[in-house]
């Protein structure tokens, strides 16, 4: 009887666990150099967040103290706009005489007198701020002390200031139509017919801040 050999092992190659670990370690190697680069990544994108997230507070903190601003000086326009009145007398087609005060947004009051303007008109003046108010209104057949006088009703025109005084400025007779105080050609004063309501509002109504923003958005 043979006896059986056993099957013969084919022997190792020479560096071949070498090998295996160099490819493992290249794979180790790359999969760390991945990590390392996803991470820094990451805290990249984070960082970038966190700088948006930043320059977005600052916007918004700087948009607020432009809402702030823009608004206190809509409200500072207002006021002033509210304070800028004239007065102008005003003939009625039956010739009956009126004074109104009005504002840019339009008259105010109207103070009828009993004065007509077939007779001569008589108007008292007072230079207040720089313009000229009618102050009291009274005509050839009566005495100034029962003249229509304006300054009682008017609350908001300081009537104590005096830089340019008081004085009688004209007196004619009206034709209808609105009439203002105004400086003639040589100096003196007189009524002048206004064909159109004087423009009181200098500047451009100033928008809600809103509105203006949404505008710049767009």
């Amino acid at each position: 009887m043979t006896p059986t050999r056993a099957p013969s092992r084919a022997p190792a190659r020479p560096g071949g666990a070498a090998r295996t670990l160099v490819a493992v370690g290249g794979v180790l190697a790359t999969l760390g150099l991945s990590a390392v680069l996803t991470v820094r990544t990451i805290n990249a994108t984070l960082s970038r967040a966190e700088s948006a997230r930043a320059e977005a507070a600052r916007l918004s903190a700087d948009l607020q103290t432009l809402r702030e601003r823009y608004e206190a000086l809509a409200d500072r326009y207002d006021a002033a706009v509210s304070r800028t009145a004239v007065t102008e007398l005003d003939v009625s087609e039956d010739g009956s005489v009126a004074v109104i005060v009005r504002d840019a947004a339009g008259p105010l009051r109207r103070i009828q007198t009993p004065f007509n303007a077939a007779d001569e008109i008589y108007v008292d003046y007072a230079v207040i701020d720089g313009r000229l108010w009618i102050r009291r209104v009274f005509d050839a057949h009566t005495p100034p002390g029962s003249a229509v006088v304006v300054d009682p009703i008017v609350e908001t025109i300081d009537w104590d200031q005096r830089p340019g005084g008081f004085g009688q400025a004209v007196y004619r007779s009206l034709a209808p139509g609105r009439w203002v105080v105004t400086v003639t050609g040589n100096g003196s004063l007189g009524l002048a017919r206004a064909d159109e309501p004087v423009d009181l509002r200098h500047r451009p109504i100033v928008e809600p801040f809103g509105e203006v923003a949404g505008a710049a958005g767009r």
